[in-house]
């Protein structure tokens, strides 16, 4: 994760020389938080280097997102250099009610098909205010050295300690590497009566989806997790607790001015969502395309050897009403889906229910019989 030094570097660019003899790559591309450019770009100077990693869309209900990053994903990343110029983008009023139709349509499609509408509904009552701080692994924030409050129970107790207590906090976790055990979050319950965090067990699968919880808050509190982009669909305001990782889109900094953010009027993003759709991320259904991720990587690598990295870079690859119907399409299959699967599980109960009935029914018929016969036995 971290940077190589002048003898790591020596001794990687050795070995690759070992392997490949004069061999020079044109493009590297990195795969998840490793940067392409931090490991291989000072060895390699003249090759376009390239980070890839999950963007906006990585999780059920959507179909995977990715960017290519010429610095990296968590620091110094392209978003983050060419904030004002993503910031100024200029959209026309056309795209901007595209926009505002594709919003309209991921939040009804998320509200409507929610898994945890009722323990929402029951919490919200709670508290007047909600924010959501969708916690992230270690790497992103201790690793990289973005975190302002510390890691992991640290980072969280500081956060609690200073919401006011009249501000409910829903807390989510990632997936596959949990910031919290079930011993710290038992503690956080027991010390903060504003810290929530639900369970629910829908079809045998845990559910702690960031995405259903935007309907209910009034403000993210975001590390370096995508549902901080994820906000931009719901116009929600972003309060960072981290160094640089949201400067993009973020409408305030550290916990300290999360009042002032919440009192602060609904900004609308949408120039930046639009660019951040059609330019710099791309969809599953790219990858599909012959030759598409062939000419994408030539098409870059011409920009960087003529221009070097500049905004420019990033041209415009997608349309964003193609990409709306092709997002909102495969949400509508996956929940489709979704309801088949719980269909055929409850039918299967059901026939489950009535084989156990069919055979209780036989025991009992099995059982007349033989008092029959018993009894019949006795009267004769």
């Amino acid at each position: 994760f971290q940077k190589l030094n002048k003898q790591e570097l020596s001794k990687l660019k050795e070995i690759y020389e070992n392997k490949f003899g004069d061999w020079i790559p044109d493009i590297i591309v990195c795969k998840g938080f490793y940067s392409a450019v931090d490991i291989w770009g000072k060895i390699f100077t003249q090759a376009l280097c390239l980070s890839q990693e999950n963007t906006i869309f990585s999780r059920s209900p959507f179909h995977r997102t990715l960017g290519y990053d010429p610095f990296s994903h968590v620091i110094n990343t392209s978003l983050l250099k060419y904030k004002n110029e993503i910031g100024n983008f200029h959209i026309s009023i056309k795209e901007n009610l595209k926009i505002e139709i594709f919003k309209l349509k991921l939040r009804n499609l998320i509200r409507n098909n929610s898994p945890i509408k009722k323990e929402l509904k029951l919490n919200k009552k709670r508290f007047k205010q909600w924010v959501l701080l969708p916690l992230t692994g270690d790497a992103a924030y201790t690793m990289f050295k973005e975190s302002l409050y510390g890691s992991r129970s640290d980072m969280v107790d500081y956060i609690m300690s200073n919401i006011p207590k009249n501000i409910g906090v829903f807390v989510t976790q990632h997936d596959k590497v949990p910031t919290l055990t079930d011993e710290d979050i038992k503690i956080f319950e027991t010390k903060y009566s504003n810290f929530i965090y639900l369970k629910n067990y829908t079809n045998n699968i845990f559910i702690n989806n960031s995405l259903y919880y935007f309907d209910d808050i009034d403000a993210v509190l975001n590390l370096t997790s995508n549902t901080g982009i994820f906000s931009l669909i719901y116009d929600k305001p972003v309060l960072s607790l981290v160094k640089t990782y949201n400067d993009w889109f973020k409408d305030g900094q550290g916990i300290e001015e999360l009042n002032k953010v919440l009192k602060q009027p609904k900004k609308k993003k949408n120039n930046i969502f639009y660019w951040y759709l059609t330019h710099y991320i791309l969809f599953e259904k790219d990858f599909y395309k012959e030759n598409f991720l062939y000419d994408y990587l030539q098409n870059k690598l011409e920009k960087y050897r003529k221009n070097g990295i500049t905004f420019d870079f990033f041209n415009k690859v997608n349309d964003i009403e193609d990409i709306s119907k092709y997002t909102i399409d495969c949400m509508k299959t996956y929940y489709e889906n979704i309801k088949k699967k719980n269909l055929k599980q409850k039918f299967d109960k059901i026939k489950q229910r009535i084989n156990k009935l069919k055979q209780k029914i036989n025991k009992l018929k099995m059982l007349l019989k033989i008092l029959y016969k018993v009894i019949t036995v006795y009267y004769s």
